[in-house]
């Protein structure tokens, strides 16, 4: 489980990736719940891979995000 912390930063990598946009966050997280699960099912729909960190790690992407 995922501290509040980690998923802030989930949440601003997301946005800063252009992965969605914050009124997409919002809509999700507002119905499903502002969790790990509810984020990484984000992810999931908008690029199909199934967590952000799996993404990053896809896409030679290895920033300072610390999930």
């Amino acid at each position: 489980m995922k501290t509040t912390e980690q998923l802030d930063a989930m949440y601003e990598e997301m946005l800063n990736l252009e992965i969605c946009s914050f009124d997409e966050i919002e809509l999700v997280t507002g119905i499903n719940g502002y969790n790990e699960q509810t984020l990484n099912e984000i992810v999931y729909y908008k690029t199909g891979y199934n967590e952000l960190e799996q993404y990053l790690e896809c896409t030679g992407m290895d920033g300072d995000l610390t999930l």
